[in-house]
């Protein structure tokens, strides 16, 4: 299942956070990072993007998003 424009850039966010400190960000961080106004709205757009399989997350701990994949080919299943 694809990604929305969105997603997609929240997700590069993500992956693009975690090589350059080694860590994953905050949902805030990723607020910050991709225009989205409100932690909920990222809340719910991490949810969708844990629903399609990309990441993988621990609950309670807003700093552990495992990547699963990254790249999208139109048309077909995530590739990693």
């Amino acid at each position: 299942m694809s990604l929305t424009k969105k997603q997609k850039e929240i997700l590069d966010a993500i992956v693009a956070f975690q090589e350059d400190k080694g860590y994953s960000p905050s949902y805030r961080e990723i607020a910050d990072m991709t225009q989205v106004s409100s932690i909920g709205g990222i809340a719910a757009h991490i949810q969708k993007i844990e629903a399609r399989g990309y990441i993988r997350t621990i609950k309670g701990n807003r700093r552990m998003i495992e990547v699963l994949r990254t790249k999208v080919t139109p048309g077909s299943e995530p590739v990693l």
